[in-house]
């Protein structure tokens, strides 16, 4: 007997941002309303929220914008694993 694999959808996200220190907070909160409205449990959202912070704050100290002035944030949650990626222009 063979199992058939089940999909877990991926859903994706990704906003620009200005790369500035107040897009730190926005940036949070947006993240946070897009994960509960997954229904993400509140944890991995709070665990987020703290990431997120940490890589954009990083981005804007210590990385030049991208060409277009902005930092790309990207996140999906797949099987309830939260992903996040952060994008700037190496200095």
């Amino acid at each position: 007997m063979t199992q058939a694999a089940t999909r877990i959808p991926t859903r994706t996200r990704t906003l620009r941002v200005p790369h500035a220190y107040s897009s730190v907070p926005r940036t949070r909160r947006t993240i946070a309303e897009d994960l509960r409205g997954r229904d993400v449990p509140a944890v991995v959202v709070d665990e987020a929220e703290l990431v997120v912070s940490e890589l954009l704050g990083n981005a804007v100290r210590h990385a030049s914008a991208l060409p277009d002035g902005t930092v790309r944030v990207h996140w999906q949650v797949k099987g309830g694993v939260v992903e996040l990626d952060v994008t700037s222009q190496s200095s």
